[in-house]
């Protein structure tokens, strides 16, 4: 198996690709709760059992949600109070800023001029958080400059389909590369082309 960083990037494994189509299937392509609902469907486990993949539950243990109700639901199980910052945790966006001390604002939130955080979308980044892909806009790429440079990590979140967002640990930009090449082979691997460049981050020494 796959050596994942994340319990999010497991998501993107074919066996949960497997399990989700068959939940999928039998709930008819529908949320459970407001089949009316016109918007993308993600599915939910409604218990979770320490130590076990995402896939390795009966399919009794999964129902079909759109994303506004399976968005609601983890809401409701995450806490109000000020959370610690654990790795593997899961946060809703509306803590993380009290995890870091700064609200979150897009992918790299940046504060006088510093980048105290980064919060990246599996989708767009498939290989978060060892590489990361700063679409095409002047802002984005003014943003990962300032994240390289740098010089202490930084705490960074993962967003898998219908999870809320998992800290990862603190990560700090390896190297960063706009070479043509190298940007056509991670457009090809996420299926966007608004890739600007690649940065490739390494974790802290020290990451909790």
């Amino acid at each position: 198996m796959p050596n994942y960083a994340s319990y999010s990037q497991k998501l993107r494994d074919p066996k949960w690709r497997a399990v989700r189509n068959q939940v999928l299937q039998r709930d008819g392509h529908r949320c459970v709760r407001n089949p009316k609902h016109q918007m993308p469907l993600e599915v939910h486990h409604r218990r979770y059992a320490r130590g076990q993949e995402p896939w390795d539950y009966p399919l009794s243990n999964f129902q079909t949600l759109c994303r506004d109700c399976h968005v609601a639901e983890h809401r409701q199980r995450l806490t109000a109070e000020r959370p610690r910052r654990l790795c593997g945790g899961f946060y809703g966006w509306h803590q993380i800023g009290a995890v870091v001390g700064h609200e979150p604002h897009g992918y790299l939130t940046e504060v006088n001029g510093a980048i105290v955080c980064g919060c990246f979308v599996l989708d767009l980044n498939p290989d978060a958080p060892n590489i990361v892909l700063p679409g095409t806009r002047d802002d984005w790429i003014k943003k990962a400059q300032l994240f390289a440079r740098r010089k202490t990590a930084a705490p960074i979140f993962l967003k898998g389909e219908g999870l809320p967002w998992e800290y990862v640990g603190d990560y700090a930009v390896e190297t960063i590369t706009r070479n043509v090449a190298e940007i056509a082979i991670h457009q090809q691997r996420c299926g966007h082309n608004d890739v600007g460049m690649v940065m490739f981050l390494t974790p802290a020494k020290d990451s909790p």
